[in-house]
């Protein structure tokens, strides 16, 4: 019985456990890239302790990773652009848990602007009038959706072919200094920019004084332009755009239509010539037996020249500024083309394209109107030079060879199989080449600081005592050791080669059986006899033509021709072998070089 006074326990026992409080701590909001951060939870417990920790996500995107998920604070990285819930849990000393979440935003980054890259500054010397730019661009935050080049200043003579590509030709550059400027554009519509200056210098040894005169030389006739762009023939009448009607050994002009068209340039080939207008259109005359007119027949003869209108895709074939003309011999066989390069560097051809003359890895086939030739790596042309075989010399200074050729050591190449022949191939011992010359049984480059390479089957048309070919580019220092200055031009028909060094004297080595050197005499370098068997007539080391002349301009050719033409400003001369061949030379203030041909 309880009396009073006494004490009692109700409901006697334990207390009932309370739980514990969890706080995950406040939201968050991060910016990439920045993509961690660091949740410092805690939690109460009113009637013991917290023993444990628990981070775990429970919404948002699937990449994150948690550092230390069982401790209070703990980072959290790895994150990218989403809203996270990520929940705290705590538990007391007797198992009772509380939880709390806290919310992670993680923005998208701010665009980063791309970085344009427009290449190295660059200088050419006229007559070079076209460079290749080739720009660059990086965004670290996305990718490169567009290029626009511009120019920002200089002359205002240029033409831009691909103005919205990474890489372009500039075309038409006159003296003067240009800033072109290449501006690229990312995903997001930021751009960023960059320069690159060209520097066009004028033409070594340019006599203001010259007459303009222009020199095509083929095999039975030779084409030329006087002062007033007017086209002209000689030779054989039938070859000569005259209607088969004249005097032979009479230049007459041409009959085009219309009568007074301008003309820039003409081209030999083997029976016939080519010109281009002022327009850039080209006009052929003579054989179109294997569709040398670009026609799309073989109609032949064609007594008039023929312009070409279009392409083999039926689109306007225009804007040309080189024209070279070949022939290929296979045995008593012999086919006939040409090829065409156009302001924005790219190549043509047409015409009987075969023994790898197409460049397309095959043999070849017909080509009876122009066709584009596709450079490896897109490259473009800076100036052709074909008779037996092509070689070609790209923008980036690069040569390239293709075609049968008269012997497998004229491509640079030490026993080219046909389907290396038919294909253009890279001599990747050259480099910064600026000028070409050969296409036949000896072949050289220039580089750009005036070293002289040479290959081919002729040895001793390239300074070579022996006579052994060189099948593969080799320094000519027994050339470049004769001569007193560097080397400005240099040209080759099927017999000589003759170069205008930079003081504007005229020098010349090779086969003068046929009178074609021009140095008033016949002649053989190398002690003890001629071992070529092409009687005392091989200069093998250069020989100086008309000490005292400065000369303008020479010109060269490829289909079996014997002659070369050489420009001053005043009177033009003719030597040679009268069938085939003739020297032409305008000189500058004597008339010093009629010792050495006849006047024309």
């Amino acid at each position: 019985m309880i009396r009073q006074g006494d004490t009692s326990i109700v409901n006697g026992g334990t207390p009932a456990n309370q739980s514990p409080t969890a706080n995950a701590g406040s939201d968050k909001t991060i910016t990439l890239p920045t993509n961690t951060v660091t949740v410092t939870g805690s939690g109460i417990d009113p009637d013991g302790t917290i023993t444990g920790y628990q981070w775990t996500k429970l919404t948002g995107p699937s990449t994150y990773t948690i550092a230390t998920p069982m401790q209070a604070q703990t980072a959290i990285n790895n994150l990218v652009q989403g809203v996270y819930t990520f929940e705290l849990r705590v538990t007391d000393n007797q198992g009772a848990t509380g939880k709390d979440t806290v919310q992670v935003t993680v923005n998208a980054a701010g665009n980063q602007v791309p970085t344009a890259n427009a290449g190295t500054n660059q200088s050419i010397t006229l007559p070079t009038n076209i460079v290749t730019l080739t720009g660059t661009g990086t965004d670290p935050d996305g990718t490169i959706s567009g290029y626009q080049w511009t120019k920002l200043t200089g002359p205002a003579s240029y033409t831009i072919a691909s103005p919205t590509q990474a890489q372009t030709a500039i075309n038409n550059l006159v003296q003067g200094v240009y800033t072109f400027e290449l501006r690229v554009t990312d995903n997001q519509g930021a751009t960023g920019k960059d320069t690159i200056e060209v520097t066009v210098n004028t033409a070594a040894n340019t006599n203001s004084n010259s007459n303009g005169v222009k020199v095509g030389t083929g095999e039975y006739q030779v084409g030329f332009i006087d002062s007033a762009k007017q086209l002209w023939g000689l030779g054989n009448l039938s070859n000569i755009g005259i209607n088969g009607i004249g005097t032979v050994g009479v230049p007459k002009r041409m009959l085009v239509t219309p009568f007074d068209l301008k003309f820039n340039s003409v081209v030999g080939a083997l029976h016939g010539l080519g010109a281009i207008d002022t327009a850039g259109y080209v006009w052929v005359v003579g054989d179109n037996d294997q569709f040398q007119h670009g026609q799309g027949n073989s109609i032949n003869p064609i007594l008039l020249p023929q312009r070409i209108t279009v392409d083999s895709a039926g689109n306007p074939f225009t804007n040309v500024r080189d024209l070279v003309g070949w022939f290929v011999k296979d045995g008593s066989n012999g086919y006939n083309g040409f090829y065409a390069v156009k302001q924005d560097g790219t190549l043509w051809t047409w015409g009987r394209t075969v023994f790898g003359m197409r460049a397309v890895g095959v043999y070849g086939y017909d080509s009876p109107r122009p066709v584009q030739i596709i450079m490896p790596g897109g490259r473009l042309i800076k100036q052709i030079i074909a008779g037996q075989f092509a070689i070609a010399l790209c923008t980036d200074g690069t040569v390239w060879t293709w075609g049968q050729g008269a012997s497998a050591n004229n491509l640079g190449m030490t026993s080219p199989t046909d389907d290396v022949k038919w294909y253009p191939r890279q001599l990747t011992s050259l480099s910064n080449i600026k000028q070409i010359a050969g296409g036949s049984n000896w072949n050289y480059a220039l580089s750009n600081s005036n070293v002289l390479y040479g290959w081919g089957s002729y040895g001793d048309n390239l300074g070579n005592s022996n006579g052994l070919p060189i099948p593969t580019p080799s320094l000519l220092n027994n050339i470049t050791n004769n001569l007193p200055h560097p080397i400005n031009t240099i040209v080759t028909n099927s017999a000589v080669t003759h170069v205008i060094l930079t003081d504007g004297s005229l020098w010349g080595w090779g086969d003068n059986g046929r009178g074609t050197l021009v140095t008033g005499k016949s002649c053989f370098t190398i002690d003890g006899g001629n071992p070529f068997n092409r009687g005392n007539l091989q200069v093998v080391l250069p020989e100086h033509i008309a000490p005292g002349i400065i000369f303008d301009t020479v010109f060269g050719a490829t289909t079996y021709t014997y002659h070369t033409y050489a420009e001053i400003p005043v009177i033009i001369y003719i030597a040679g072998e009268g069938e085939r061949s003739a020297v032409l030379a305008n000189p500058i203030k004597t008339n010093k070089f009629s010792n050495y041909c006849n006047l024309w």
